[in-house]
């Protein structure tokens, strides 16, 4: 059994990555079991976005699940007007949350990828979400392929398609986006690692945390949004955020498969001999700011 510290701003999160880690997962199972819990057990987690800092297995690595703008294949809208009213299905992003954490797992050879699967389903079941626990089940037998499966997109492009107003097209899902990035290792006297991208203040999301450390010095953080007020998938059991640029008149489209902003404040830090010796998640003075200091 492997000696972890960990925190989240979920009790479903921690439960489930707490679960984890007497079961002898790494920092970064605990960290991925924990997100999958959350997929399972709200609407609103696994369309969302996500970002991961990870540290350890020879890795310093930024897991980019940020939702990506959608159109990728698909004709140029002719665009709103500036006054018009605009459908949420126009705001309806890619998601890579779930392609990130996967790619992520890749990294702990050890960690089955059943086992950070199984409490999420569980927990989907337990909330009677069956179409919701079928695609984690689907994840479960065949890994991120399940997300460029028509049976995941085709449901997310019944209400968010072009024929509803949105821009969602298959090849959104078929092409597979670069969420494998390096962490940025930023020298600030103390020596820490973030993410490699910066949102400025585009923080508009609200943002849950999990962060953990192992006896190994392996380290995760990870933040995602839970959305609770967006575009409802009945057929999955899902809700989208409401992320992408809608086309404007006069205004310059973003470009299809841009990561959408995501202002996470997630930080691994080092001690003086170079040791992991916290994982930090959210802004200084926030109520759902959380640490975790490195077993000793």
């Amino acid at each position: 059994m492997s000696r972890l510290n960990l925190a989240a701003s979920d009790a479903v999160v921690r439960d489930a990555a707490e679960d984890a880690a007497l079961n002898g997962a790494s920092a970064l199972g605990a960290v991925l079991t924990g997100y999958f819990a959350a997929c399972g057990a709200h609407p609103g987690v696994l369309l969302s976005p996500l970002a991961v800092v990870l540290y350890g297995f020879g890795a310093a690595r930024a897991l980019d699940g940020r939702v990506r703008q959608p159109g990728l294949g698909g004709k140029r809208p002719r665009g709103f007007l500036p006054d018009e009213a605009i459908p949420d299905a126009a705001r309806v992003g890619v998601a890579t949350g779930p392609t990130a954490a996967l790619i992520g797992l890749g990294y702990d050879k050890a960690r089955r990828l059943s086992a950070v699967l199984k409490p999420g389903i569980a927990l989907a079941k337990a909330e009677g979400a069956s179409s919701r626990a079928s695609l984690l089940t689907q994840i479960h037998d065949f890994g991120a392929a399940a997300l460029t499966a028509s049976a995941f997109y085709r449901p997310l492009i019944h209400v968010a398609g072009p024929s509803e107003g949105g821009m969602l097209t298959s090849s959104d899902f078929t092409t597979t986006p670069e969420v494998d990035l390096a962490a940025q290792r930023v020298n600030d006297g103390e020596g820490r690692l973030g993410v490699p991208w910066d949102d400025g203040s585009a923080g508009a999301l609200e943002l849950d945390y999990v962060a953990a450390i192992d006896a190994q010095g392996i380290a995760a953080v990870a933040a995602y949004h839970h959305c609770r007020s967006g575009m409802a998938v009945p057929e999955l059991d899902l809700l989208a955020p409401l992320c992408a640029q809608p086309v404007i008149r006069s205004v310059t489209r973003v470009k299809p498969a841009t990561a959408l902003p995501l202002a996470v404040d997630l930080a691994i830090r080092f001690d003086a001999r170079g040791r992991v010796a916290s994982a930090e998640c959210g802004a200084d003075g926030s109520a759902d700011r959380i640490a975790v200091s490195a077993p000793v």
